[in-house]
């Protein structure tokens, strides 16, 4: 993965890349390169802070809920009794 972000024709993409797959996961440990890839442009210090620092608790626990309810259930979501406001955070929508 590394390698390929790194590349000449995919790394103006990266700095989208890494912040999408933050995302998606708890923690990611980012090797050199797209370390460096991300101190290269100014506009990306925002996504190098969150991979360096501990994810918030609240994007943790959206994390682990949407795991519990697992891939085909998430479909579902939308009619659990839960606010309007919870159920997009939820489905990634905020």
């Amino acid at each position: 993965f590394c390698e390929w972000l790194s590349t000449p024709v995919m790394c103006k993409w990266a700095g989208p890349i890494i912040d999408l797959l933050l995302e998606h996961v708890g923690h990611v440990q980012l090797c050199s390169k797209l370390t460096e890839l991300l101190d290269s442009r100014e506009e990306w210090i925002t996504i190098k802070r969150k991979s360096l620092s501990p994810r918030p608790l609240v994007h943790l626990c959206r994390l682990r809920i949407r795991t519990q309810m697992g891939r085909h259930r998430l479909k579902s979501l939308t009619s659990l009794p839960l606010p309007d406001r919870v159920i997009r955070y939820l489905s990634l929508a905020d």
